[in-house]
């Protein structure tokens, strides 16, 4: 199909010890673009796309590991919590064919030492296949993307609801379309998503405490942290691979709980609950836009530098990512980390002390931001990162 290229979609699993593929699916999908990551200059974790004769061909960022679990307070404010554990994350990768390898980069100083010479491992992707037994039927959603074949697919999948609560799983959809349809650029651009909800019913109703039930993806909250909504990453990677074998797309497991909770990962998780819906916008900024987090508290070191386009390592106007947006009269840095906090927040796009876990010396572009306080717009370099990125998924 015009447009469109042979893309691996990658679940990987990474942090202490060896990097594991857990699935390489091969898709007919936009084409990636590259993340702009040096190494030997950088700190954090990336993947690097080898072709047959050895060449380096692509490389894209990946979450560090040494950072902890992220947890999300109902007021908006996000932290981390817990010590970092191995990751497991789903990339879509250039397929430069058959011989091809990855390897896999963790580098830069931590409290948890996970910085190991690069494993090469040979990639080797299949086309998708589908889930043994009967598959419950796929809706698509009428207005958003149904006949664009390059759009970028949400997979809403249900946890812990029984045939008879579909209507419940229904209507948390209802409310999280509702938050895409008034959240820019989402808004202006829906018809490069596509959404997608499979009927998978659960034996058992609800998730409850911090072990797995029996229910479709095995939710639960995790222990010793609240409202961290964890599921079987597998299950729900393999229910992305028989319901949307083509093109790019996330898992969306929505958890039968009216407890506020949520997380990220390959697939995302968020609750019943009204405002939990806030997690999995949070989240997809991450795992679809590559966004760094903006705010500033961490719960251990994190030495991963400012790669992504959301955050800075300096507020020098001639090497600030994003100055062509800041306003001549604008001061660099705008707010230092230990200013008093204003009494009317500035507005407009500058260079705010705070981001990336650390008070001091990264930078984020306006004062408040959606991956700094969820329930806020997503930024202006937020915005222009996630529409730079839907555009090409834009029907063509």
């Amino acid at each position: 199909m015009a447009g469109l290229a042979d893309v691996v979609r990658l679940v990987l699993r990474y942090g202490s010890g060896a990097p594991e593929i857990v699935s390489a699916t091969l898709i007919r999908a936009v084409a990636p673009v590259a993340d702009d990551v040096e190494s030997g200059r950088v700190s954090g974790a990336w993947v690097s796309v080898f072709d047959p004769a050895g060449r380096e061909v692509f490389r894209r960022a990946l979450p560090d590991p040494r950072t902890a679990a992220e947890v999300f307070a109902k007021d908006g404010a996000i932290g981390r919590a817990g010590e970092g554990e191995p990751r497991i994350v789903l990339a879509e990768l250039s397929w430069p064919g058959k011989g091809s390898s990855i390897a896999v980069s963790i580098a830069g100083g931590s409290s948890i030492d996970m910085e190991a010479p690069p494993v090469r491992l040979p990639l080797e992707p299949r086309r998708p296949v589908v889930l043994e037994g009967p598959a419950a039927p796929a809706v698509v959603h009428p207005i958003w993307g149904a006949q664009n074949p390059r759009a970028f697919t949400l997979l809403f999948l249900p946890d812990g609801f029984v045939a008879a609560e579909m209507p419940v799983f229904h209507a948390a959809i209802a409310n999280c379309i509702a938050l895409f349809e008034r959240t820019e650029p989402f808004a202006s651009q829906r018809p490069a998503l596509r959404v997608v909800h499979a009927d998978i019913a659960s034996d058992i109703s609800g998730i409850a405490g911090t072990t797995p039930r029996k229910t479709a993806f095995r939710g639960h909250f995790q222990a010793n942290m609240d409202r961290v909504i964890l599921v079987d990453q597998g299950r729900a990677l393999a229910a992305l691979d028989t319901y949307v074998p083509g093109g790019s797309g996330v898992a969306m497991v929505v958890a039968n709980s009216a407890e506020y909770g949520g997380s990220g990962g390959a697939a995302l998780s968020f609750s019943c609950e009204a405002s939990a819906a806030e997690i999995a916008l949070h989240e997809l900024g991450h795992s679809a836009f590559g966004l760094a987090d903006e705010y500033d508290s961490a719960g251990q070191s994190a030495t991963d530098a400012p790669i992504e386009p959301n955050v800075s390592g300096t507020a020098d106007r001639a090497q600030l990512k994003w100055a062509s947006l800041v306003a001549p009269a604008t001061p660099l840095p705008t707010l230092r980390a230990g200013d008093p906090i204003p009494t009317v927040p500035p507005a407009g796009v500058g260079a705010f002390e705070g981001a990336k876990y650390h008070r001091s010396g990264r930078f984020r572009p306006e004062y408040d931001c959606k991956m700094r306080t969820l329930g806020q717009p997503f930024c202006a370099i937020c915005r222009q990162r996630i529409a730079a990125v839907l555009a090409r998924h834009l029907p063509g």
